[in-house]
């Protein structure tokens, strides 16, 4: 990946409103999965990184913990901290991943994403089960595809109760984060509640979304998200997502 694109990862990973920590962390996963940080490299020492990211010396030292454990890392004691090898690396893709573009992000792509459908549908008897409504009752439905350098790579749908969003129906998501937009204008902590995971057939609708053969194997992770305003818990969205198999890697962690 050339310097440009880099940069440009790292200015939408520093935008991102996220905790400082998630921002360090997913800066030096970037770093090392585009090569601005080739394989052994040295990585800044800890006072180094606590200056360059503002943040204390007790999160430098968590984040790199974690990727040591993630085998990004490595330590030498006495000499600093390396970059491991990129046959022992893992690419990480968790529940607690920030959206599909980190996903692609993390993996050296620049992301970007189509909206292929917004509006309201009548709700899968499925999915009403795990929002608490009926079948049938409207539910916003959000389709889009993800892309990774311009290859498709991620097909996402969404199923949210739009009752619980106030006029959010009328907002272009296209222009916008969904979470963001979630935690920003609505003040929603959100949160999976419980997610499926198995590796299914394309199928037309998909395959003709992600470029694949009908026959062609993906992922597919279906999810339960709560929302929390403090007080109360309820259950928000259901998202179906389909990753293709030869573009994104998934390992979870612990």
């Amino acid at each position: 990946m050339d310097q440009i694109a880099y940069q440009k990862i790292a200015q939408d990973i520093s935008e991102m409103p996220v905790p400082k920590y998630y921002r360090l962390k997913m800066d030096i996963i970037c770093k090392i999965n585009t090569g601005v940080w080739a394989d052994h490299a040295k990585l800044p020492s800890e006072n180094e990184l606590c200056r360059q990211y503002g943040v204390s010396r007790i999160t430098v030292r968590k984040t790199l913990d974690e990727l040591v454990t993630s085998k990004y890392i490595y330590k030498i004691q006495g000499k600093g901290t390396y970059v491991a090898p990129h046959e022992q690396r893992e690419i990480l893709l968790t529940k607690s991943m920030y959206g599909c573009g980190d996903i692609l992000r993390l993996q050296g792509n620049v992301p970007s994403h189509k909206v292929k459908f917004q509006g309201l549908t009548p709700c899968p008897e499925s999915v009403a089960r795990c929002l608490n409504l009926s079948e049938g009752e409207p539910v916003l439905l959000y389709i889009r595809t993800y892309y990774g350098d311009d290859k498709p790579a991620i097909y996402a749908k969404s199923y949210i109760n739009y009752h619980l969003l106030p006029g959010i129906e009328n907002i272009d998501l296209a222009e916008c984060s969904l979470s963001h937009l979630i935690a920003d204008q609505y003040d929603l902590t959100v949160s999976n509640d419980r997610s499926m995971l198995k590796a299914i057939s394309a199928g037309e609708e998909i395959g003709a979304a992600l470029e694949v053969d009908l026959e062609f194997p993906v992922l597919f992770r279906n999810t339960v998200a709560i929302a929390s305003n403090g007080r109360e818990r309820f259950p928000l969205e259901v998202s179906q997502i389909y990753y293709r198999t030869d573009t994104v890697a998934y390992i979870a962690e612990g």
